[in-house]
């Protein structure tokens, strides 16, 4: 990457340096930019840096390419003004910063849910709001008044967090759950986790439940960047850095023999740690053909491109396009993790 910087400010035909400036985007940045807008606020862009379904998704990625074009080029003009140290951490902060300006610009709807739910704590005969021995507000019914949070409803919290459908269809198992009355869905989330719940952690849900896409403004390190469906398995992991194409090959040979359902969620899922989906990593080391590669998962080629466009995907996208639920796309990651483990650990 820094010999590629060095090759743009070198450059003195202006031709050549719009084409490596290209490369250098298109390239280098583009997946980690898709990556961090995964991460952060769960928008998907394709390979060609398209979304048809969401355009707010397009336009963010397009500013984002915009503002790192413009930073690149104050570079160019006055390097000893505008230094560029760590290329890869320059354009996860612009990318991370781009994606706060658009929660501060989307805010409003979840600070009017947080407004709306504590109005409804404090006015409701059923509910009450007090603190805790750790000074959190804590909420719940009012029978419940002044007992403390507990380890059972924290794991009911994670279940929820990670199985909405459960929840909903246990709870909530008639109509859309956007038209439920927020009591009614606040009564709900009580009932499922059974004891009292920090008030922060009850507006989570709701926003999760209510599909409220914002999330609160934080800041970053970037040594602490993190990806919610990054394996933890690193010998898997380490097999996506390009180290060898046998090793590649094998890799590729041994998800083929999963199950196909396993086979599938790894397929559309796996990324490397710069956001490179699993088919670009083995067309790139030229590991298969698309061709072979449409053979090998028993498709037609404009169907393995249609697909590509959308991965890598996270687990509800994964859920929705094989007609079933996270918790079953998790299953199936998990088992398939733990084969490709044990197999790849044996031809060490």
């Amino acid at each position: 990457m820094d010999s590629m910087l060095k090759c743009v400010l070198d450059s003195k035909d202006e031709a050549e340096r719009a084409r490596l400036l290209d490369e250098l985007i298109l390239t280098h940045s583009a997946p980690l930019i898709r990556k961090v807008l995964r991460q952060r606020l769960s928008l998907y862009i394709g390979h060609s840096g398209t979304n048809p379904n969401n355009p707010d998704a397009e336009d963010l990625y397009h500013e984002i390419i915009a503002r790192l074009l413009q930073r690149l080029n104050d570079w160019i003009g006055r390097p000893d003004d505008h230094p560029i140290n760590n290329y890869r951490n320059l354009v996860i902060t612009i990318t991370v910063n781009a994606c706060n300006d658009y929660l501060r610009g989307k805010a409003p709807a979840r600070a009017r849910l947080k407004n709306s739910l504590r109005d409804l704590l404090l006015r409701h005969r059923d509910f009450k709001t007090w603190k805790g021995g750790n000074r959190k507000q804590l909420c719940g019914f009012s029978s419940w008044n002044g007992q403390s949070n507990s380890s059972g409803a924290s794991e009911r919290i994670r279940q929820l967090l990670e199985n909405p459908e459960a929840f909903q269809s246990d709870q909530l198992p008639k109509g859309n759950i956007q038209s439920v009355p927020l009591p009614i869905l606040v009564t709900g989330i009580f009932n499922w986790v059974g004891s009292p719940m920090e008030m922060d952690a009850l507006a989570e849900l709701l926003a999760l439940l209510l599909d409220i896409k914002e999330q609160p403004i934080e800041s970053i390190e970037q040594s602490n960047e993190k990806s919610g469906r990054q394996f933890e398995d690193s010998t898997i992991r380490d097999d996506l850095r390009l180290q060898g194409k046998e090793t590649l090959k094998k890799l590729w040979d041994e998800i083929n023999q999963l199950p196909p359902e396993q086979r599938d969620v790894i397929c559309l899922s796996l990324e490397d740690e710069n956001g490179n989906d699993l088919w670009s990593i083995l067309l790139t080391a030229e590991v298969v053909t698309l061709p072979q590669l449409a053979t090998d998962l028993g498709l037609s080629i404009e169907q393995v491109m249609d697909l590509w466009e959308k991965t890598p995907m996270d687990s509800p996208t994964l859920a929705r396009h094989l007609g079933t639920t996270r918790s079953q796309v998790n299953k199936w990651r998990f088992r398939a993790m733990q084969r490709l483990r044990g197999r790849m650990a044996e031809q060490k």
